[in-house]
């Protein structure tokens, strides 16, 4: 068996149930185990798979966290720094939006490589 555990922190739980909606078909299908577990203030997804599809398996595992770093750590970071003269919520939220989505496919295969 070929086996992974991602750990999360608590106030990062939105990461995980994004990984959870992503993954957990996928190991449904391939007949491989996905569990969640908390201790404390740490989350952690389980995951194992027979070693046939443990190829297809790293791919998915690694897009989908590509995911998470781009949809929710590269906003929350553009949320935290920018400071530009947009007085409208919604208007900045929609620029943070769209600079989330700029070059997502080349901060994806960035992300995939490293």
């Amino acid at each position: 068996m070929w086996d992974l555990t991602i750990i999360e922190q608590a106030e990062n739980i939105e990461c995980l149930d994004f990984l959870d909606h992503k993954l957990r078909a996928h190991f449904g299908q391939i007949n491989g185990v996905f569990a969640r577990h908390t201790t404390g203030s740490l989350h952690y997804i389980l995951l194992a798979c027979k070693p046939e599809f443990k190829v297809k398996t790293k791919e998915l595992v690694g897009s989908a966290i590509a995911d998470v770093i781009i949809n929710y750590y590269k906003r929350d970071y553009l949320k935290d720094n920018l400071i530009l003269p947009i007085a409208n919520e919604i208007d900045m939220q929609a620029f943070i939006k769209a600079l989330t989505t700029f070059d997502s496919a080349y901060d994806k295969e960035i992300i995939m490589k490293n």
